[in-house]
C-alpha cells in the first residue's frame, strides 16, 4: 500500500542523514498544506483528507523514538487547541520539534476545555503556552483563556504563543487577543519560544 511506501521513505530519509526538523517542515508540513488545497477545491473529500492525515501521524509516530531521546533543558511547554477546535496535526508538530529542541512537552491535542488548560498549566508550572486556532471563530475562546492566564498571579511568568491558519490571514491578530508571540509553523515556534524564555 501507499501507507506504508510513504512511511519507509521517512524511514529511509532519516537513515540517510536527513534531520527531523526538516522532515517536519519540508514534507509533513508541505503535505498538509497540499491536502488542505486539495479538501478547499473539492478535489478530495473529507474521508480522504482524514486518512491522508493520518497516514501523516502514523509517518511522525515513527520518528518519536528519535524526538523523545533528545537532551532536557529544563522548560516545559503545553500545546494544543482551545475548545472545540479539531485541527491539531500543526500544533502537534510545534510540541514535537519543542521536544526534539530540549522542551518537556505537554501535548492535549484537539478539543481542550479551557479550564482544564488552565487547571494544567498551574499544576504543572507550565513555562510556555502553545495554542493553534484555524478558524476566527475559535478566537473570542482563545482570548478568554489567555485573560483569564493574565489574571493569575501564579502564571505570571507564562509566556504564550499562538500559531494556525486564522494568524496567518491577520499578521497583528495575536496581540490584539494577548499573547505574547505569534509563530508561522514549527521551525519559527521553537525559535520563539526560546526567545522568550
Amino acid at each position: 500500500m501507499e501507507r506504508e511506501r510513504a512511511v519507509k521513505l521517512i524511514l529511509d530519509l532519516v537513515d540517510q542523514g536527513t534531520a527531523v526538523d526538516d522532515i517536519y517542515l519540508n514534507i509533513f508540513q508541505q503535505v498538509q498544506y497540499e491536502i488542505g488545497r486539495l479538501w478547499q477545491l473539492n478535489q478530495i473529500s473529507i474521508a480522504q483528507e482524514h486518512y491522508a492525515t493520518s497516514v501523516t501521524q502514523l509517518a511522525m509516530a515513527q520518528l518519536y523514538p528519535k524526538i523523545f531521546s533528545s537532551y532536557k533543558k529544563g522548560k516545559k511547554v503545553l500545546t494544543g487547541c482551545i475548545g472545540d477546535e479539531l485541527h491539531e496535526l500543526g500544533v502537534r508538530m510545534v510540541a514535537d520539534l519543542l521536544e526534539l529542541a530540549g522542551w518537556d512537552t505537554i501535548h492535549l491535542g484537539s478539543n481542550t476545555p479551557p479550564a482544564e488548560i488552565l487547571k494544567l498549566l498551574v499544576e504543572k508550572e507550565i513555562d510556555l503556552l502553545a495554542i493553534s486556532l484555524t478558524l476566527p471563530d475559535k478566537l473570542e475562546v482563545a482570548q478568554g483563556l489567555i485573560t483569564k492566564i493574565h489574571e493569575k498571579t501564579k502564571l505570571s511568568n507564562l509566556k504564550i504563543i499562538v500559531g494556525g491558519r486564522v494568524f496567518l490571514k491577520n499578521s497583528n491578530l495575536w496581540q490584539k487577543i494577548g499573547a505574547d508571540a505569534f509563530a508561522a509553523d514549527a521551525k519559527e515556534a521553537v525559535k520563539v519560544a526560546d526567545s522568550l524564555l
